[in-house]
């Protein structure tokens, strides 16, 4: 005879609106430390900004068919924020605005992955396929 439990083992899908209220702001604490901080805000600190978030956002939203180049893209932005965080003075505040932003792209990929997965299967209406 088959057990169960009173309790339904059955869980709710995983909602991505906490990676996405996570990463706007991690996303917006970092543009107020570049625009705001102590070290002067200079063009690489921006480039920095939007590269971050765009590499972040393809890794984890997108990602790539070989392990290999995610392992590559995530310990090259290690490299890069170092690099930058090493030579502050020649690129002002980018290290912190790479670091940041990446971290920040990675929550919105991370949300928007979730959101594909949970629409996967729903025509243009939002309902199932067999509910129609």
């Amino acid at each position: 005879m088959k057990k169960t439990s009173k309790w339904s083992t059955k869980r709710k899908p995983e909602s991505g609106l906490p990676y996405l209220l996570t990463g706007g702001v991690i996303f917006c604490a970092t543009l107020a430390a570049v625009m705001f901080g102590r070290v002067e805000s200079s063009v690489p600190a921006y480039i920095a900004l939007g590269a971050g978030a765009a590499l972040g956002t393809w890794l984890f939203r997108f990602g790539s068919r070989h392990a290999w180049i995610s392992l590559l893209c995530l310990f090259g932005s290690l490299v890069v924020f170092i690099v930058l965080a090493a030579n502050s003075a020649a690129f002002g505040s980018a290290g912190i605005a790479w670091i940041g932003s990446f971290v920040a792209g990675t929550n919105a990929g991370a949300a928007c992955r979730i959101r594909a997965k949970r629409s996967a299967g729903r025509g243009c209406t939002g309902r199932v396929e067999s509910e129609r």
